[in-house]
């Protein structure tokens, strides 16, 4: 109980970034559905959870695109909690952030985005190249870093 009492004083802290309480419930149940879902399925994964019934799918669904949640001010809000619940690493009085990429393969040539991928890999049964997506993220320049 009290790793759920600290999520939701952490969550209180991304309120200014909706426009309505009800939104910000639903952003509540979202962030608690990524910390008990069984598996990877998305949305899907929050209804199988066994604590949502299916028709809160679409409501769920309609959470992401809408503007009643602002992304910049939840994004900036995102950041600024984080700064002050851990220590971030700093180099020449710039944030350091860690971070990996990863490859998806997929099968079709004609899908948006798929490109020819190199793998980097020791073993030898597995293809030079592949047709898929890049998932990388990049650490934020100086000027991009928000003011700690």
């Amino acid at each position: 109980m009290i790793l759920w009492t600290e999520l939701l004083r952490c969550l209180n802290a991304l309120r200014p970034a909706c426009t309505r309480e009800r939104t910000f419930a639903w952003l509540v149940l979202v962030v608690a559905g990524f910390v008990a879902r069984p598996d990877l399925a998305g949305v899907t994964s929050f209804i199988r959870a066994g604590w949502l019934k299916p028709s809160a799918y679409r409501r769920l669904l309609h959470l992401f695109h809408s503007p009643a949640l602002r992304l910049s001010d939840l994004t900036r809000l995102w950041v600024r909690l984080v700064l002050t619940l851990f220590r971030p690493v700093t180099v020449g009085g710039h944030i350091v952030c860690l971070a990996d990429g990863w490859k998806a393969p997929k099968e079709g040539r004609k899908m948006p985005a798929v490109k020819s991928l190199h793998l980097e890999s020791a073993n030898n049964t597995k293809p030079a190249f592949i047709m898929g997506h890049s998932f990388v993220t990049t650490r934020p320049t100086p000027s991009s870093a928000p003011p700690l």
